[in-house]
């Protein structure tokens, strides 16, 4: 089939887990034989010569808060019909080696400027999801994100990873009723709900009363890199050891976002109380001169 993955957080200037599992979906869904296309809210401008290029210029960089807002406003209030996919070509113009796993092999690109800013915009003024059109759309959109966007001519799916802005309110700054009539909007409109966990899932069906059958639970994955997947456990250990310090088997490892929801404290408290001799290490997303990312 043709499938359709938004880029929505593939091209954010930091990344996410989010960004991860679309770029993971993309990859095993192209292996399996797919034809997958990525979908964007970059504006690359008009000139065919510059497209690719300029694309990738804002691809992980974005534009700024202050260009944003200029317009959408702008787009708000003066678009009302769909919002219309442009293709990027894709040629050897561009090195996308830099990207790594954060760039899927992706067989076609499509963009609409600003489309996920607009998209909110309009969901936060008019509860409206926005249509974005293309010459013969893909059998399957695959929305890893719940986003106020739907393809049309294709069957829509969307990804809600979790409910921790309405499980866990506090530990979040999202606008709360608006997450939650997105999140109501998506099960409505899109023809399938995903999700990644068993508790997630029943959370979904238990706060929107989503029929059983429309909500599937595809759990998580995390693509390793073959030179990775390929070493044995003791080249492995040998290098964690020499690089970090760390004994194999000898350690404690967080790996996640600091925030409050992942509640770090209690992981701190649990490892202080445990008068374990083994030390508490932390994954820090930062470059070392080893190309890995750095433990505190």
């Amino acid at each position: 089939m043709r499938i359709g993955i938004d880029g929505y957080n593939l091209a954010l200037p930091q990344g996410t887990g989010v960004a991860t599992y679309g770029s993971t979906l993309a990859t095993i869904l192209a292996q399996a034989g797919h034809q997958v296309e990525g979908v964007f809210g970059l504006d690359p401008g008009t000139d065919p010569k510059m497209l690719e290029t300029l694309f990738f210029d804002q691809f992980g960089h974005g534009l700024g808060p202050g260009k944003i807002r200029k317009q959408v406003t702008r787009a708000v209030l003066w678009q009302h019909g769909p919002s219309q996919l442009v293709p990027v070509a894709l040629t050897e113009r561009v090195d996308k080696r830099g990207f790594a796993q954060r760039w899927p092999d992706f067989s076609a690109l499509w963009t609409s400027p600003l489309l996920f800013d607009i998209a909110r915009a309009r969901f936060a003024h008019l509860r409206r999801f926005t249509t974005v059109t293309m010459p013969n759309p893909p059998e399957v959109m695959h929305w890893t994100y719940p986003v106020p966007v739907r393809m049309a001519g294709s069957r829509n799916i969307y990804t809600l990873h979790d409910l921790v802005p309405l499980k866990l309110p506090h530990t979040t700054l999202d606008d709360k009723r608006y997450y939650a009539k997105l999140i109501e909007a998506c099960i409505k409109t899109g023809d399938h709900i995903l999700t990644v966990s068993e508790a997630s899932r029943r959370d979904i069906l238990s706060l929107f009363d989503a029929p059983e059958g429309k909500v599937t639970n595809t759990y998580q994955s995390s693509p390793l890199p073959p030179v990775i997947a390929a070493a044995s456990e003791e080249e492995d250990c040998a290098t964690v050891q020499r690089i970090f310090g760390l004994p194999p088997k000898g350690f404690y490892l967080f790996f996640g976002a600091q925030d409050p929801k992942k509640n770090i404290a209690r992981i701190i408290d649990a490892y202080l109380m445990s008068d374990s001799e083994r030390p508490l290490a932390r994954l820090i997303h930062q470059k070392c001169p080893e190309g890995l990312a750095g433990v505190a």
